[in-house]
């Protein structure tokens, strides 16, 4: 399981909705497969002092700018990756 809520400090008050996360996630589910299973919603903050959800874990990698070394992809492979993310 994971547990997601905001990072700590002050941000804007419409970031780091987790209802909004959540509530998204759980409608995506049924037509994308890679979406985790929504477990639980808390917008009571007495609770760990903010909002969040539990979700169910999903083995994988996640991308940010770089693609990990250990992937193992060259130049044209990613282009490959990147292309088949975004669809045709």
């Amino acid at each position: 399981m994971i547990l997601r809520r905001p990072p700590p400090g002050a941000k804007a008050a419409s970031a780091y909705d987790m209802a909004r996360e959540f509530r998204i996630q759980r409608a995506l589910a049924p037509y994308y497969p890679y979406v985790p299973k929504m477990v639980a919603l808390c917008q009571d903050s007495s609770v760990i002092g903010s909002d969040f959800y539990v979700m169910e874990r999903i083995q994988g990698t996640i991308l940010h700018a770089r693609i990990p070394p250990e992937l193992g992809l060259d130049a044209p492979a990613t282009r490959r990756l990147c292309l088949s993310a975004t669809g045709p």
